[in-house]
């Protein structure tokens, strides 16, 4: 995986998420519904509802 103009590479298989408050229960969800997130991390995370999920894949 490249980000940018390449100069960024990026191990997929070490890929991992995180957030805080209602990022980090989108994180939780993500990673829950996406195979290719190994690690996932919060910081007091909250609002772990679907809506949130709907949020993180209109990032990507």
């Amino acid at each position: 995986m490249r980000l940018g103009d390449g100069e960024i590479g990026v191990d997929a298989g070490k890929l991992a998420v995180g957030g805080h408050g209602a990022g980090g229960g989108a994180a939780v969800l993500a990673a829950a519904e996406d195979e290719r997130i190994r690690g996932v991390f919060t910081v007091a995370a909250s609002e772990t509802i679907k809506i949130k999920l709907w949020t993180v894949r209109g990032c990507a």
